[in-house]
């Protein structure tokens, strides 16, 4: 799957690729279309998610937690179709982003996602 990429400029400083939130299409695959597993599977990758943005704001992060917490994170946000915040946690992994420019853009990507997400959990409360 070919993931959206459209090339931006970020107040002239960093130029950064602007992805598609959700790769809806990806996920449903990946999960067979079975809605308790896409429940299951935002829940672990919610809870994934928000350990790291509380590691983001702690003062200073130990390089290794950070190299590992940065490559989990990508490879969970590549397979559920987590466009930006994959490629956030690369730019964490390769240390191109200081701490608090990437806790700020973790906290945008994180509440884009969860609401590109959020009818998979209302269809399993309506079913």
């Amino acid at each position: 799957m070919a993931k959206k990429m459209v090339k931006q400029m970020d107040g002239g400083l960093n130029e950064l690729p602007k992805l598609s939130v959700f790769d809806r299409e990806l996920f449903e695959m990946t999960t067979m279309n079975d809605l308790k597993l896409q429940v299951e599977v935002l829940e672990l990758f919610s809870t994934q998610l928000s350990l790291v943005r509380k590691a983001l704001t702690q003062t200073s992060l130990d390089l290794q937690d950070s190299k590992f917490m940065s490559h989990s994170l990508r490879g969970a946000a590549s397979a559920v179709g987590a466009n930006e915040i994959e490629y956030l946690a690369s730019q964490w992994e390769q240390m191109s982003l200081d701490q608090e420019t990437l806790a700020k853009r973790f906290e945008t990507a994180a509440r884009k996602f969860q609401l590109a997400t959020a009818h998979y959990r209302q269809m399993q409360k309506a079913g």
